[in-house]
């Protein structure tokens, strides 16, 4: 019973740091992202392989502004 009252605490939480994390992001972030979310479905449509698919999952897993993740995949890569 009191596990429950505990998850239930922990989402509420994690809602209220999006917004607060949404409302700092620039709203070119945001359509910069949506669009990429779109280029995303395209390949899927057309079964073709992104890149940046890749990238963007692991931005939203980290939270990371998409451009800084770029810069993070190019250093790993010779």
């Amino acid at each position: 019973m009191s596990q429950g009252s505990y998850l239930n605490r922990d989402k509420s939480k994690l809602g209220k740091e999006k917004d607060q994390e949404d409302s700092s992001v620039p709203s070119t972030n945001k359509f910069r992202c949506r669009a990429n979310l779109r280029l995303s479905k395209i390949a899927k449509r057309q079964k073709v392989w992104l890149h940046s698919q890749r990238l963007l999952t692991i931005a939203k897993r980290q939270r990371v502004r998409l451009q800084d993740q770029c810069d993070v995949e190019m250093e790993s890569y010779p």
